[in-house]
Parts: structure tokens; sequence; C-alpha cells
């Protein structure tokens, strides 16, 4: 039986399909709404919509003359403790100031909102006529089985896996790099995993960007090890309960020990000594092609006069920040990859995708940092310290792993088996073994 809609859910509900509203709170000169579900976005949490403002004759907003195309996602209710309010306030206080930079590509928020009490939230974002990247990955990935990828990725006929994952892994290291090694004091208390590398001590505070005139507050009253110790938990019951509830999965015997091990080896000590043994910054939590956008406008993608993949990077938009965390950068890579790319252009790409990814990173250095202090971080964090975290960065799938096995409804036998399959081949690359070596899990 589904949940009782929430107060908040109906007041929005309604309120989005009026012109007072939008004529009232944001100021435009709306005459009709028409709003529908967005069928296309599947992967979040909250209902997801489409929006199409008509505009008073004669007005003209963001250049679109009469229309103006707008994208809700309306979360009726969560558990509070999850903190997917975070979202708005990653879109608030740190997207939208690096978009007016120019250093990453972010969609314009109109208008946010939430209750901490039911967990439900409103974002109201800027419509990207765009192509999910997810579908430029072909039918080796369970992800597209079913598509016409063709007649969807018909706007870009010479885009391929590659070229996006490098302008993805792009866009994503300048976020990384507008926020590395930031002060502990000065993480803001939505950020998921931020009692990690803070501390029990500061969980209750607000820092300063936490905007405690907002109604924000931390997401939970768990100390940082009780939270970890609870995650691992979680994922060692669902772990027992793989053969009984996958019994169709071939774990490849290789993985099953890596995970045996990983979940039994884990302890908040050894976990926090290795997170602090590295740079952290604020990460995605949820890279992979479908949290991607790639924009769709008059002008053609092909290839360059080298007959090169083409660049990609202003066009390419990042989405879906409900899960944003502290941790080691190139995690997010390890998850896009095991996700998405098939095993043999990972092997044959990625070295170039880290270059790509170090590349980008120390143009955000520079940008936020000034050129001495980059220089000072291109000595101290290099190419291969990128591999040694993207390659630590599979621990997040040895988690997903585990907890995934219970979530039949969610992610079928073929597409647990894919993310299963694709683990075992990122570890047998990078000779992941188990021992006291192995990735860490973490959520």
């Amino acid at each position: 039986m589904p949940p009782a809609l929430t107060p908040f859910y109906t007041k929005y509900y309604e309120a989005l399909q009026t012109p007072e509203w939008y004529q009232n709170e944001l100021q435009l000169p709306v005459i009709s709404v028409v709003m529908v579900p967005y069928l296309d976005a599947g992967g979040h949490h909250a209902e997801v919509l489409k929006i199409t403002l008509n505009i008073r004759q004669g007005d003209v907003v963001n250049g679109n003359g009469g229309k103006l195309e707008l994208v809700a996602k309306l979360l009726n209710e969560s558990d509070p403790a999850a903190g997917y309010e975070r979202e708005l306030f990653i879109y608030k206080y740190s997207l939208t100031p690096l978009a007016e930079q120019g250093l990453i590509n972010s969609p314009k928020l109109y208008f946010s909102d939430f209750e901490k009490s039911t967990g439900s939230k409103l974002l109201l974002l800027e419509s990207i006529p765009s192509v999910q990247c997810g579908r430029f990955f072909g039918m080796t990935s369970p992800h597209n089985h079913g598509k016409d990828l063709v007649e969807m990725t018909k706007a870009f006929p010479n885009v391929t896996a590659v070229s996006i994952t490098k302008a993805a892994w792009s866009q994503i290291a300048k976020l990384h790099g507008s926020y590395w090694n930031v002060p502990k004091k000065d993480i803001p208390v939505y950020i998921k995993g931020r009692d990690w590398v803070v501390g029990r001590e500061s969980s209750e505070e607000t820092d300063e960007e936490g905007k405690q005139d907002e109604g924000l507050t931390t997401t939970t009253h768990l100390s940082g090890e009780e939270q970890y110790n609870h995650m691992i938990a979680f994922a060692r019951t669902q772990w027992a309960r793989r053969h009984e509830v996958r019994p169709n999965t071939n774990f490849y015997g290789y993985l099953d020990k890596i995970i045996d091990f990983a979940l039994d080896y884990s302890t908040w000590e050894r976990f926090i000594d290795r997170l602090n043994s590295v740079p952290h910054t604020l990460i995605h939590s949820d890279f992979y092609p479908a949290n991607c956008l790639l924009k769709i406008d008059d002008e053609k993608v092909v290839p360059n006069e080298n007959n090169t993949e083409p660049n990609l990077d202003s066009r390419l938009y990042l989405i879906d920040y409900e899960l944003t965390s502290v941790g080691p950068g190139p995690q997010d890579l390890a998850q896009w990859v095991i996700s998405h790319l098939h095993p043999d252009l990972r092997k044959d790409n990625e070295d170039e995708l880290m270059q790509t990814y170090y590349n980008s990173l120390i143009q955000a250095w520079e940008a936020k940092f000034g050129s001495e202090r980059c220089q000072e971080l291109q000595k101290s964090y290099t190419v291969s310290d990128v591999k040694r975290d993207y390659i630590y960065g599979g621990g997040k799938w040895i988690w997903l792993i585990a907890v995934c096995v219970g979530s039949v409804d969610m992610i079928s036998d073929v597409l647990y088996q894919h993310f299963v399959t694709q683990l075992t081949h990122f570890f047998q690359t990078h000779g992941v073994e188990a021992n006291e070596n192995v990735p860490l899990p973490r959520s």
C-alpha cells in the first residue's frame, strides 16, 4: 500500500500547476502551466515532473520566448536520517557558484524547499534538452536492454562511451578540485559521511554554510563510528543471504572471497585510518552515466580537425546529488566504470581517462588555490595517487553488491549479475586480493 501523501507534497503538487504560484514565488509572467510525469527520468527517490510554463506575450525568459521548461523533483516522504534534502543545498551553495565561475555545468536552480520531519523536498530546476548519457554505452549494458539506442542518440552520431566518460570525468574533477582537502570544520553538516572525518564532537553543530536559519541540521545523531558500524552490520546480514536470495548468480569464487574478507576485516578504526591517509573532497557518490546529461542544441557534435573524439565538456551536465558525501575523489570514477563501461574498453582506456581527470583536477586547483599552491598539490598528489584511490573506490561496490542482495524488486538478477561481473573484472585487472590491502566497503 503506498504511503499517505504528506501536506508538503500535496501543497506543492497543486501549487506547481497554478500560474499564480510562479508569479508570486518566482516573479515569472506565467499565464498557463502544463505538468506531466518525466517518464525517462528514472533512478530517483523523488517523483520527477516535467513542467512547461507559457509566458505572457511580449515577455522573454532565458531567451526562450513564450515558453520555459522546468523539472521538479518532488519527494513525498523519506527517512529524515537519509538527509536527501542535502541535494537542495548542494545546488544552492556549491554547484551554482561553480557554474557562475564557469568551472562546471549545472541546471539553473529556480526554487527549493524541504521539511525535515517527513523527509519531504522540492527541487525546481531548469530543464536541459538532452540525451541521458547511459544511452551511449550500447547493449552490453543491461541498463539499455529494450531501448532504441539509435533513435535516442541520433543527435550525437559521433559520441562514444569513451568520449562521454572523458567529459564526465573532466566535469567531476572540477568539483573535486574545488573542494580539495576542504578543512574539516568547513564541511557542511548536510554532507553524508561528514562525521567520518569530523568526529562526534561536531555532530550537533552547523558550519558557516549550514544555514541554521533555514532549519538545516546534521542528518543523524549517530556518531561517525556508529553510522559505519551500522552500515557494515547491515551489509554482512544481507551478504549472508546471497545464495538463498540470488541462487542463480555466479559470484566467481574470487569475488566471493574478497567480499567475505572485506566485510569481516572492516572495522571503524581501519576504515577511518585509511580515509584519513588520503586527500578528501566532496564526492558525488552516485556518479554513473544515468546521472549525466548531454545537452542538445542547434550545433552538431562532430569530430575535430584531427578526427579525434569531440570535446563534450561544454554540453555535459551532472545531476542527482542526493548522496553527496566526503571521501577520495577518484572513488567516483570507479563507480562510473563498474556501473557501465565494458571491461575491455575500461582496460584499453583507463590510463588516458585518469590523465584526463588529473588534468582537469589541476585546472580546478589553479582556479581555487592559485599557481603556487597548485604546483605544491601536483607534487603531493600525482596520477599514481589517482590510480590508488580509484582502485580503493571499488570498496563502494563491495558494499553495494552486499546490500543489494535483497533488492530483488529494484535490481533484477540480470542487472545484479552484470554488477558482480563488472566488479570481478575491475578487481582482477588491478590485482586486488582478499588480504589487508583490500578496498574497504563504504556507502
